[in-house]
């Protein structure tokens, strides 16, 4: 048991993405960065390449070099290289189930990746009407600036925590993110001292701009900058927002079943190591006839050997891509090539909330209550009442009173003339 557990630990520390690791490791301090999930899936490749088509070719040279087999007192000029039928359909068998088996692991890997994308669109997009819902009922007097002000520093805020908490783990911080960090730092201030100490020792940013989110949209009510039926959109919106989060972090921590793993990695490295390159050198050399094996034509024929090497190759990377692709599409979230560039989508809803509350905003208004609309713009007049012909006033009443008068069906309709 303690041997087993020592062969698996020693496959595990020289395993692709364990030697990526070191490597990424091993550069930081020069300043120099490494897309782990890039160099990952090159070792990788190297390592199947070197070892499957180096034994595959030792097979080649070793079977392209002698006449035959021998067999029970035959010789191997008699014999030769016999085809052997189970051994071309059972190669053919495994190389097809491996090659569902991949192809299945790629559609779970895929169709979690395209709802992350979807769940990360919805987020923003719903960031976004929450934006337009503060500022459109804007009255342009001073207390409301300031409370629109931090309102988009609390948006920023939980666009911001969002794409650092899927993207990096507490002990992984990039340039990028350090970077971005001290962007969104900048924000802080209109949120009190408190709030923002909190906001830099809590390992639950996403919750409390939720909770400040659901606060400002109180807020809004009281303020008036929010009507009652939009106060009950933007609760959605901040329910919505909730829940998104959520699934995307059960995405970025939830992986395909263990046993899928194991049966994925024995099937694709005993077929594209041991089976697949053994079963081609093999089949090069079967229905030559006797002058072509004593000849060794195979080997002495410069095209043939490198056609040997270009199919294992082809193969060998078809299988080992397939895989890998399905691995990084596993996670999406974080710093490399290959995942959501979450601090860049981040960063432009940034500049998008401050154009959202930019095209309310006016320099020019001294800060009074009254006043136009949003931007400047007039606030709308309301039309002249007109009275409906089959509302007349109520007699003996105020003039704005009204009463409907309801038409019998077969009362003629008043006709109107211009």
């Amino acid at each position: 048991m303690r041997l087993v557990e020592a062969i698996w630990s020693l496959a595990d520390v020289l395993s692709p993405k364990s030697v990526a690791v070191m490597i990424h490791d091993a550069l930081l301090p020069l300043d120099i960065h490494v897309h782990k999930a890039l160099t990952r899936g090159i070792i990788e490749c190297v390592y199947y390449l070197v070892i499957g088509v180096g034994l595959g070719m030792r097979s080649f040279y070793a079977y392209a070099t002698r006449d035959g087999m021998k067999y029970r007192g035959k010789s191997s000029e008699e014999l030769g290289y016999p085809e052997i039928a189970g051994f071309a359909t059972g190669i053919s068998v495994l190389g097809g189930a491996l090659s569902f088996l991949l192809v299945f692991r790629l559609s779970w890997s895929f169709s979690t990746w395209y709802e992350a994308r979807g769940l990360i669109g919805q987020s923003m997009a719903r960031l976004r009407a929450l934006a337009v819902m503060m500022v459109s009922n804007y009255g342009r007097t001073r207390r409301h600036r300031e409370f629109l002000d931090t309102c988009k520093a609390v948006f920023k805020l939980h666009a911001s925590s969002v794409a650092r908490e899927l993207c990096f783990d507490n002990q992984e911080i990039t340039a990028n993110a350090a970077h971005h960090a001290v962007l969104a730092d900048q924000h802080l201030g209109r949120l009190g001292l408190g709030r923002a100490r909190m906001f830099r020792t809590s390992k639950h940013r996403v919750l409390a701009c939720h909770s400040w989110l659901q606060q400002c949209v109180n807020d809004a009510l009281d303020k008036g900058l929010l009507t009652h039926n939009e106060h009950l959109v933007a609760h959605d919106h901040i329910t919505h927002l909730l829940e998104g989060y959520y699934a995307l972090m059960k995405i970025k921590t939830t992986t395909a079943p263990p046993a899928i793993h194991l049966l994925v990695f024995v099937l694709k490295t005993s077929y594209c190591l041991l089976l697949y390159p053994q079963f081609l050198a093999y089949a090069f050399m079967m229905k030559l006839d006797e002058t072509q094996r004593l000849a060794h034509a195979l080997w002495r024929t410069s095209y043939f050997p490198a056609f040997f090497a270009t199919l294992a190759t082809l193969g060998i990377l078809y299988f080992v891509a397939l895989h890998l692709i399905a691995l990084e599409l596993d996670d999406p979230f974080g710093d490399d090539i290959s995942d959501f560039p979450l601090l860049r989508w981040s960063e432009n809803l940034w500049l998008e909330l401050d154009d959202i509350f930019a095209f309310y905003d006016d320099d020019d208004d001294d800060g009074g209550g009254g006043g136009g609309g949003a931007g400047g713009l007039p606030k709308p007049e309301l039309l002249p009442q007109t009275i409906h012909p089959s509302v007349v006033p109520l007699a003996g009443g105020s003039s704005d009173v009204f009463i409907p008068i309801l038409a019998r069906p077969d009362a003629a309709r008043p006709s109107w003339t211009p």
